[in-house]
């Protein structure tokens, strides 16, 4: 059953409270360019924490929590690896690449764990 309150999909026990694009890293092996390919996921789980880190000075150190539903989203985990640029919600304009973030707050991908298992399969993602 679903209850759609807010933009909040409830099944079972799984929510989802926000849609998510990833900017996936490749490499061209013929003339070693870095490549972007734009992923997006409709329908997430995220959580975000404002921290700060103190070591020479006062820096951001805000962090982000996702999970990605294989139920709600097609999921290819090849496709999202630590070092991806991650950014909340789904961009509207297809053309935007990652030299158009400027104006969006990123993440990059460092913790990817394929929890494909039990009845709420997911990839867990963690980034800062």
């Amino acid at each position: 059953m679903l209850n759609i309150i807010a933009n909040t999909y409830y099944i079972a026990e799984l929510i989802t409270n926000s849609s998510l694009t990833i900017f996936h890293v490749g490499r061209d092996t013929e003339n070693r360019d870095i490549n972007y390919t734009k992923y997006e996921y409709p329908k997430v789980w995220i959580y975000k924490q404002d921290n700060a880190s103190i070591k020479e000075g006062v820096n951001d150190a805000n962090s982000i929590i996702v999970r990605i539903p294989y139920e709600f989203n097609d999921i290819d985990i090849e496709n999202i690896s630590k070092g991806d640029i991650m950014v909340e919600g789904i961009l509207e304009n297809d053309s935007v690449s990652i030299n158009d973030l400027s104006g969006y707050k990123t993440y990059t991908i460092n913790s990817v764990t394929n929890n494909k298992f039990g009845t709420r399969q997911h990839v867990h993602i963690r980034g800062i």
